[in-house]
């Protein structure tokens, strides 16, 4: 029998192209695909939680170089060139609506909504703890997204989904509630994402954990009860004198979720106070301590608190809750250490900033005695009797800026701290002359220019102790109220006082209210 070769291969090819077009046409076309078809599965889940981590959180690469530039041209910080203000009736309201910025909402939105109906449809595949772990997240994101667009604007749309590019629906959404509606809305969503999230999910802490919401909301809380208390009978809030709300998108006559405007304020301060109590009441034994002591070689003995902020692995710090991490490899760096080494891109601490640290004893720097009055006439002399948190982060000249891994050919380094240059115009000045050196390392093979790794701490547990306080004395009005003096002192005790110090009371009574003006109390990042 004669094989036909060519008609064989014929029958052959045309089977093949008839298979392969029959499987092709089974799929649905790439241009059709919708998005929704994407959540199917944890890991399609958690790409896009990790997204949201870059675009949304605060970090060395995203929010002003970190430490340095947070409280630029404030009573805290200044740069290099004067901003209007400072000057009087300079200060203006810009003339466009940047701030209004909805894109992280709206995406937020669209992926939430789709990620619970796929959830509760059954049809996401993959570990349960982890794809609650990341609708969790979502919850968070969209409450600390919504905390940032309310800190400038207060009354807000309430907006859960994504619209449609539609005028009519659009205007028809963007209907503002009152300020306290909207901080309790974002109370809500802090509740979900703690319902949602796992404490036992991430032992590094790079993700977000239900300590982490309940220390955001008592920050949210604390703020909207604070915002209620001073601005209450302004136009600032629900039913003040010409408060907007009453002439365009509410009633006149608002009534309070409470009942009425005390009774709100009292709410916000129990939700903080309650909210900072379940992370203080975790973290308030597990502080990172403060020995006082700057290193200054190799031989001597490290200082936790100050190494804390400069770490290239936070996770061993059990008081930092979220941090973030960065890899040189991966090309994802940060330039934290050079500013530390040169003069923290020009931005400079002011002399009132540095002057609301009390001293060593715990008084303040007017009411101090016996060996610890302050003395401003060189950097050495402000450090000398310094609250020790200041001492180990104020610069000083001749000071090691560096000692570890010298013999490391990356660049950008100081080795020794010069005398500040204050007339220089680029980023190496020293504005006010005052630098400071938190996130430092004293390790040469971390200065390299754009390409330095040390992580960046988003959330600390000690925000927690100091939002309680605040609240707890708000509903109060007594210092020895409950736990208040409990945290107080923890927080002293791992800032490195004298024992008399701890005692914020010793604070209290040397307190002259006619000498504080223009300073107050600096509860800050910088501070604690």
């Amino acid at each position: 029998m004669k094989l036909n070769i060519f008609k064989y291969l014929s029958v052959v090819l045309f089977a093949t192209v008839t298979i392969s077009c029959e499987d092709f046409l089974d799929k649905e076309p790439l241009s059709d695909v919708v998005p929704e078809d994407y959540y199917q599965s944890e890991d399609q889940l958690q790409a896009v939680a990790n997204k949201l981590y870059a675009d949304i959180l605060p970090s060395h690469s995203n929010y002003s170089y970190g430490t340095f530039g947070t409280d630029n041209n404030t009573d805290n910080q200044t740069g290099l060139s004067a901003n209007a203000k400072y000057t009087t009736g300079q200060w203006k309201v810009g003339l466009d609506n940047g701030s209004w910025a909805w894109n992280n909402i709206r995406n937020i939105n669209y992926s939430l909504n789709i990620m619970l109906d796929c959830y509760n449809r059954g049809k996401i595949t993959g570990s349960n703890i982890n794809i609650r772990q990341y609708i969790g997240e979502m919850y968070f994101f969209r409450a600390y997204s919504y905390f940032d667009m309310f800190q400038k604007w207060g009354d807000l749309p309430i907006i859960k989904e994504a619209f449609p590019d539609d005028k009519a629906i659009l205007i028809a959404a963007n209907k503002r509630s009152p300020r306290n509606e909207v901080a309790r809305f974002i109370l809500a969503d802090l509740d979900s994402a703690k319902t949602y999230m796992s404490d036992k999910f991430d032992s590094k802490r790079n993700r977000l954990s239900p300590d982490v919401a309940s220390l955001m909301k008592s920050r949210v809380a604390l703020f909207e009860g604070s915002w209620l208390n001073y601005f209450k009978g302004t136009a600032f809030v629900p039913n003040g004198t010409n408060w907007p709300g009453a002439t365009k998108d509410y009633n006149a006559n608002y009534k309070y979720p409470s009942g009425d405007i005390d009774a709100e304020i009292k709410y916000f301060f129990t939700e903080a106070t309650k909210s900072a109590e379940l992370v203080a009441e975790k973290y308030k034994g597990v502080l990172t301590q403060n020995t006082g002591l700057l290193p200054q070689s190799e031989a001597d003995p490290d200082n936790p608190y100050f190494s804390m902020f400069g770490s290239v692995d936070m996770s061993v710090y059990p008081d930092v809750l979220l941090w973030r991490q960065y890899n040189e490899g991966l090309g994802i760096v940060n330039n934290i250490e050079v500013a530390v080494q040169f003069a923290n891109y020009a931005i400079g601490l002011t002399r009132g900033m540095v002057e609301g640290f009390v001293m060593k004893d715990g008084k303040p720097r007017y009411a101090s005695h016996d060996g610890f009055s302050y003395n401003d006439e060189t950097l050495s002399a402000v450090r000398k009797n310094a609250d020790p948190r200041l001492y180990i982060f104020l610069k000083e000249p001749g000071q090691k800026n560096i000692f570890k891994n010298m013999s490391s050919e990356k660049e950008h380094s100081v080795e020794n701290e010069p005398y500040p240059s204050i007339l220089l115009s680029n980023s190496n000045a020293y504005v006010t002359g005052y630098a400071i050196r938190k996130g430092g390392t004293f390790n040469k093979e971390l200065c390299s220019n754009g390409k330095g790794y040390v992580g960046s701490i988003t959330f600390r547990a000690t925000e927690a102790l100091l939002n309680y306080i605040e609240a707890k004395y708000q509903l109060t009005k007594d210092i020895s109220s409950d736990r208040i003096l409990e945290y107080w002192s923890a927080i002293r005790t791992a800032a490195g006082f004298m024992n008399e110090a701890i005692d914020p009371r010793v604070t209290i009574n040397a307190t002259d209210m006619e000498k504080e003006k223009g300073i107050g109390e600096l509860i800050l990042l910088v501070c604690y």
